[in-house]
């Protein structure tokens, strides 16, 4: 190799040219984003869709085919209602630099309910924003599991309450 160096990595007793240990961060990186169990969706300025993981595929029901280049907010994801304020959202967004997390409730393909606590970070090339990245967590069963437990907590301030009445009756 004249006029060249070749640069290795060291490691596990033998060593690996830079481009294949690069290569092979780079496959691990990928597979460790789309299986993670969180969904992943980055959507450019116009709200078209441009990337989906298996994690979109499974809290949100649609299959990546279904979704890539569409526009998000005319999936029936988001609950008209919440359209205006989404965009309201987005606009304050693209302003500021931090990332903000929120809990909404969202619709599935097939209509159902379901929570998600949502990020929306802006995506930006040469300080221009170019995208959004948009990772959702669905915590459905959590957001059910308060909503029981707020209930049973009225139902036991009920019983003391007229436990109370009844011994003051007595």
């Amino acid at each position: 190799m004249r006029g060249k160096t070749e640069v290795e990595v060291l490691g596990a007793g033998e060593s690996v040219p830079v481009e294949a240990a690069e290569r092979e961060w780079v496959e691990e990186l990928q597979t460790l984003i789309e299986d993670i169990p969180i969904s992943i969706c980055n959507v450019d300025i116009e709200g078209n869709i441009t990337y989906v993981n298996k994690g979109f595929e499974e809290i949100f029901g649609y299959s990546r085919e279904e979704v890539l280049g569409k526009n998000g907010l005319k999936l029936g994801i988001f609950p008209d209602q919440d359209l205006r304020r989404l965009a309201e959202r987005t606009e304050a967004r693209l302003k500021e630099k931090s990332s903000r997390r929120l809990e909404v409730q969202l619709k599935r393909k097939d209509g159902k309910g379901i929570w998600v606590e949502m990020e929306a970070r802006v995506i930006k090339k040469s300080d221009v924003p170019v995208a959004f990245r948009l990772m959702s967590k669905d915590i459905t069963e959590r957001r059910q599991a308060e909503e029981a437990l707020r209930e049973l907590n009225v139902k036991y301030q009920q019983i003391i309450d007229n436990t109370w009445d009844i011994i003051f009756h007595i």
